[in-house]
């Protein structure tokens, strides 16, 4: 039976704001575009397969993972190729006496619900009709709220937590001569055994995962700041520019100098 959502949840009026069911291209990736969010982000996985880098941990993304991502979170995500994302998402906020306020401790920030069809099809209806604030898209998606309280996130295994630790300091410094074979003395596995772990639990080959956090860093850095694209290329882990034009043009479908005119 599903629990009472708890105030300051149940009392406040919710307002949504942008909100969408899609199926992710195969060379998606997900940024907010302000970096950090300015309100709640519901975020559920109905197909595919990917990861959620959050300030906590890395999240796998598979059906029947939800989110509540927080305001002022800042976040990553992306997917398997072979196996892209479809996903329903609802930007909301909370209001008392019209104004937005937070309730982080009523809201767990991640679960996963058995139910996918039921809970994708409460999304799909909700997701219609939200852009009206219907009274009955705020029922539906109270209903969905009250499956975050249903049921404790997984504990990641001791050898997940090894393969996120190992992920995350990819994350941090992608431009690190990662090779496969000092990985997997960390964990005192075969290259080969490392391999077929890393894939299963993140989804993606280790050497793919690198390059994937490269390109998003080179990414951050054509954006963000003046360096030099040759110096960039450098800072990211490639010895010369047209290696790195090379892998980032295969991510992006875009030469760096051509993503940068479009996104600095």
């Amino acid at each position: 039976m599903a629990k009472t959502i708890p105030n300051p949840v149940h009392a406040a009026d919710i307002r949504f704001s942008t909100c969408g069911t899609v199926r992710c291209e195969p060379q998606w990736s997900w940024q907010p575009r302000q970096r950090h969010l300015p309100d709640y982000d519901l975020w559920f996985v109905w197909a595919g397969e990917g990861r959620l880098v959050a300030p906590d941990r890395t999240y796998t993304l598979r059906p029947g993972a939800l989110f509540i991502l927080r305001p002022g979170g800042s976040y990553d995500a992306s997917h398997n190729p072979a196996h892209p994302l479809g996903v329903c998402y609802l930007h909301f906020d909370l209001l008392k006496n019209n104004r937005p306020q937070r309730a982080d401790a009523h809201l767990p920030f991640y679960t996963e619900v058995a139910d996918v069809p039921f809970t994708e099809s409460l999304l799909r209806r909700t997701v219609e009709l939200a852009p009206q604030q219907s009274p009955v898209a705020a029922h539906l998606f109270r209903a969905v709220l009250a499956m975050l309280h249903d049921r404790p996130a997984p504990r990641p295994s001791p050898l997940q937590q090894q393969l996120l630790t190992i992920a995350r300091q990819i994350r941090e410094t992608p431009g690190r001569p990662w090779a496969i074979d000092a990985l997997a003395r960390e964990l005192a596995v075969t290259p080969d055994h490392f391999t077929r772990e890393f894939t299963a639990h993140l989804h993606t080959t280790p050497k793919r995962f690198v390059l994937q956090e490269r390109i998003r860093r080179a990414q951050q850095l054509l954006r963000d700041s003046s360096l030099p694209i040759e110096q960039i290329a450098i800072a990211v882990g490639y010895g010369d520019l047209f290696t790195f034009s090379k892998r980032f043009k295969l991510l992006t479908g875009l030469p760096p100098r051509t993503w940068r005119q479009r996104h600095a």
